[in-house]
């Protein structure tokens, strides 16, 4: 019998992408003929296929017991054929390894990009909780059979990093989960945009803050992510001027999300690193226009939709603010590229893809 024991450190949060991912996978893979078991600190344990150890403070902690646990369970299975699938490229595999296979789930490539040593994390504390990431990644990767990237970006970024192994490295897109998504049918805009994202830098809200400066035809902004008393949010929020009238949504569930978005004009992400971009793609699943920077992944979704989507030039404040009101001013033709293309990014990145190349990646022998 072929054993998956996918472990993740996230099941139940909300708006978390790893979380969903592991979500789809404990549901299309039950009563299959691989037996497959979550392993996790975040869920109640409900089935005996989902194994919840007690989460501790510590994140190295964390991860450990995961392995631990993980380990155990692969004992119990000694005769079968098992495979260890962990939700992320670091730390698990760095404890050691155990089971027939080791698969990794690469979901960023901005911590190779980052150097060892760098002043962008603030505090001494972080600087190391960096650097042990790096290093623990690294030798996850080394003692690994198989890394499955998200974008054909991260992929690339990962074999020119990772010398020598550049065998290991796999792409699977992540699917979107579009049991709820709505689709938009309102094709005049209403000045309300979206903004979607959790580390404000990395995902340019501060770039979006300034933009609206310059707008004339934003009347609403609606932030997902962040909590409503995040300070650097708020410091952020000082910029934007008082006519435009802001919507802290906070964390939001996914079907949550997808209820909110077609009610709105646009999604504006003026990312600074994107691995794949997971919020473009349900964006569009929707009918929603989205202006982005095109870097990382973002240019695997974006390249057959119109140019200001996905213009470098995005990253520049006065540039982006241009770029909101062309759309809001021409948004027929704008919401009409994107409605006429949302058979096709569903089915680009439908979940059946995603689980059909899993299941043979698991049967390979």
């Amino acid at each position: 019998m072929t054993v998956v024991i996918f472990v993740t450190s996230v099941y139940e949060l909300p708006n978390s992408g790893p979380a969903t991912f592991a979500k789809i996978l404990s549901e299309s893979f039950h009563d299959s003929e691989i037996k497959f078991i979550i392993v996790t600190s975040d869920a109640i344990n409900t089935a005996d296929d989902l194994v919840v150890i007690r989460r501790p403070k510590s994140s190295v902690a964390l991860y450990f017991q995961l392995w631990r646990k993980a380990k155990e369970i692969a004992a119990f299975y000694k005769d079968d054929y098992v495979i260890i699938h962990y939700n992320n490229s670091f730390p698990y595999a760095a404890f050691g390894t155990f089971g027939n296979r080791t698969i990794l789930q690469m979901n960023d490539y901005y911590n190779i990009r980052l150097p060892y040593i760098s002043f962008l994390h603030g505090s001494i504390r972080r600087s190391f909780a960096h650097i042990f990431r790096k290093l623990t990644e690294r030798l996850s990767i080394h003692h690994s059979d198989v890394v499955l990237c998200n974008s054909r970006h991260t992929q690339n970024e990962a074999i020119g990093y990772y010398k020598g192994q550049h065998q290991k490295f796999r792409l699977l897109y992540k699917s979107i989960d579009d049991a709820d998504l709505g689709i938009k049918t309102i094709d005049e805009p209403s000045g309300e945009i979206l903004y979607i994202g959790n580390d404000l830098k990395l995902k340019g809200f501060d770039i979006l803050a300034e933009a609206l400066k310059s707008t004339s035809r934003v009347q609403k902004l609606h932030i997902a992510g962040p909590a409503a008393n995040n300070p650097l949010l708020n410091q952020l929020l000082l910029h934007v001027p008082q006519h435009i009238a802001i919507v802290k949504h906070g964390a939001l569930t996914h079907k949550e999300l997808y209820a909110l978005s077609p009610n709105l004009d646009m999604l504006v992400l003026p990312a600074r690193y994107e691995a794949l971009g997971v919020s473009v793609i349900e964006c569009l699943a929707q009918g929603l226009p989205v202006l982005t920077s095109g870097v990382g992944g973002l240019m695997e979704i974006l390249e057959e939709y119109p140019a200001e989507f996905y213009s470098a030039s995005n990253l520049k404040p006065s540039i982006l603010a241009s770029n909101i009101d062309l759309i809001l001013e021409n948004y027929k033709y704008f919401y009409t590229a994107v409605k006429e293309r949302i058979p096709t990014i569903r089915n680009k990145f439908e979940k059946r893809k995603m689980t059909n190349y899993l299941k043979t990646l698991y049967l390979e022998r």
